[in-house]
């Protein structure tokens, strides 16, 4: 049996090793912090929502549901800005699943409603009209037609 003594593939074989391991846990974590995210969400609970969303999304900034319920729990504390910004970032991380996409441009528009910019809701209804969300259409008809 041979053995090579080769110092850079040893090393380069730990890195890669431990490199796996790292990720496999912050999956793990980002899992568990968006279920915790989710259920404080579900129970209303603002101030534990914005902390496990805002943990989440410091490890995972690819997840768009934790940016989706930070920005409903944002709005909820009358910060419509930064639930913009957050709904943004959700409409650009799922660009390929529609349904999902149509929430956040009708959720977007909610949120320009509530600074008085009609033009900017008006848009996002659209959007999500033309994806196919139930209550864009109510949101058009009342506001924008």
């Amino acid at each position: 049996m041979f053995r090579i003594k080769c110092p850079i593939l040893t090393n380069f074989a730990k890195f890669s090793l431990l490199f796996i391991l790292i990720s496999g846990c912050q999956g793990i974590e980002s899992q568990r912090l968006e279920r915790k995210c989710r259920n404080a969400f579900m129970f209303r609970n603002i101030k534990r929502t914005l902390e496990y969303c805002n943990e989440a999304i410091l490890i995972d900034p690819l997840n768009p549901h934790n940016y989706n319920n930070r920005a409903v729990q944002k709005h909820d504390l009358f910060d419509s800005y930064g639930a913009i910004q957050d709904s943004t970032k959700a409409i650009e991380l799922r660009a390929e699943e529609p349904w999902n996409v149509a929430l956040h441009y009708h959720n977007r528009g909610l949120y320009k409603q509530a600074i008085q910019d009609l033009k900017g809701a008006c848009s996002d209804w659209e959007k999500a009209y033309q994806l196919r969300h139930r209550d864009a259409e109510i949101d058009l008809k009342k506001y924008c037609w």
